[in-house]
């Protein structure tokens, strides 16, 4: 009934999983990379148009954050439909994405050319302002888990929002 595709963790860090119905959705193309699966969909049965998929988990360190951004644009120039990417960015682009003061301005400053150049938008978190904490008594909170979508996906699902799960 499911089809899935894994990029392993290493250590404790890093992992994807990208899920779907085989009964729902026909897979076209799965790419993946060293921070990303990106699978290219299209409903079983309807006329629309393939839409992307990428589930991602950014790098922590900063040289690598410019790598990961580049991959995400080598996948968006292969393909021009709807396209959906979500998971842990490791990135903010806003000071209010995070508790405190300490911000790396210049990685801010990549995530949010790289949103403007591929045209991204977030779709909203409801229920709760950040995503992770560093669990100290005195915690850094940041929105570091994200859903981020093109025009096109949000024309063919406008109704989206992002929800954390109750643990």
């Amino acid at each position: 009934m499911f089809d899935y595709v894994v990029l392993p963790s290493i250590g404790v860090a890093g992992g994807v999983l990208l899920a779907w119905r085989r009964d729902m959705w026909q897979i076209t193309g799965t790419f993946v990379t060293s921070y990303a699966i990106s699978t290219t969909l299209q409903e079983l049965g309807a006329t629309s148009p393939s839409r992307r998929i990428t589930t991602v988990y950014g790098p922590q360190s900063d040289p690598l954050k410019v790598a990961f951004l580049d991959e995400l644009v080598q996948l968006q120039q292969s393909f021009l439909g709807p396209w959906l990417i979500c998971g842990d960015l490791n990135m903010i682009y806003h000071a209010h994405d995070k508790s405190n003061d300490r911000l790396d301005r210049h990685c801010m400053r990549l995530f949010h050319d790289f949103l403007n150049r591929l045209q991204l938008e977030k779709i909203n978190l409801v229920g709760r302002r950040f995503t992770w904490s560093n669990e100290r008594d005195s915690p850094t909170l940041e929105l570091l888990d994200r859903m981020l979508a093109t025009i096109g996906w949000f024309a063919d699902f406008p109704n989206h929002f992002l929800k954390p799960s109750l643990h």
